[in-house]
């Protein structure tokens, strides 16, 4: 990281242990852990919803599980409960926090050779201009008029953004793996923190308060809280007939009110 911050070339090496450093900054912070969970709680309310969406549907699973001394009258009963229970929402998902946890290490090696395999720019900030930093601070942003459509880490229409330091950042882009360095203007360096700040989960970090101040203040930071960037949710799949579970990240990060 220090390479790439002091303008000096990277070797494969490098580039590889960089791209590890910015996976486990994507995957193992408070935010990635919180969005995992919540992923794992809505897909599995959505496939619930979908396996049992109907009386029958319920009826004929129950019927493969209960005892087979089960009466019709008490099959059907429970059938009744169990669709009346998942169709009003009468029930929570809680996915336990290391579960979440494991569920996101798990994607560790994926995201990093996703990163390595893109274009990397290091862009370094002009004399009195300064990078901040948060405690989300790998942050996925799509390129404009793009916003509606899924964002990942390997998606050509998103920017992935990076502090490195005060100085530098890394913006990664493209999908033929080169490398650069370029110098940026102070107005750029202030959309980079903007797009940074926003997506923080609580705190944003920066070398001093009017620094931070002139950073959040514009973005009306205050009375809104940190959302999940994925919708979950059923839907039919093109060129399929049956519905399905899907997750998608979105172009846009929600703003939730407290």
């Amino acid at each position: 990281m220090k390479s790439a911050a002091s303008r000096l070339p990277l070797n494969f090496e490098d580039r590889e242990y960089l791209a590890l450093f910015v996976a486990m900054h994507a995957i193992r912070t408070p935010a990635a852990f919180a969005e995992s969970r919540s992923v794992r709680e809505k897909a599995e309310h959505a496939r619930l919803k979908l396996t049992y969406s109907s009386e029958v549907a319920a009826y004929k699973l129950l019927k493969e599980s209960k005892p087979a001394d089960t009466s019709e009258e008490e099959l059907r009963r429970l059938a009744a409960k169990l669709f009346e229970m998942v169709s009003g929402n009468h029930f929570r998902i809680e996915v336990p926090e290391e579960a979440a946890r494991a569920d996101a290490l798990k994607t560790w090696d994926t995201v990093a050779r996703t990163l390595f395999e893109r274009d990397w720019t290091v862009v370094h900030a002009p004399s009195g201009s300064e990078y901040i930093t948060s405690d989300s601070p790998v942050v996925l942003s799509p390129l404009s008029n793009t916003e509606h459509l899924p964002l990942g880490y390997g998606s050509l229409h998103t920017h992935v953004f990076f502090p490195l330091s005060r100085t530098a950042a890394l913006v990664i882009n493209g999908d033929e793996g080169r490398m650069r360095h370029s110098d940026v203007r102070s107005e750029q360096v202030e959309r980079f923190n903007a797009v940074v700040a926003a997506d923080c989960y609580r705190y944003v970090i920066g070398s001093g308060a009017d620094l931070l101040h002139k950073t959040t203040a514009p973005l009306n930071l205050t009375g809104t809280r940190w959302a999940p960037r994925v919708d979950v949710g059923i839907g039919i799949p093109p060129g399929e007939q049956l519905p399905a579970v899907f997750i998608k990240g979105l172009g846009k990060r929600p703003k939730a009110p407290v």
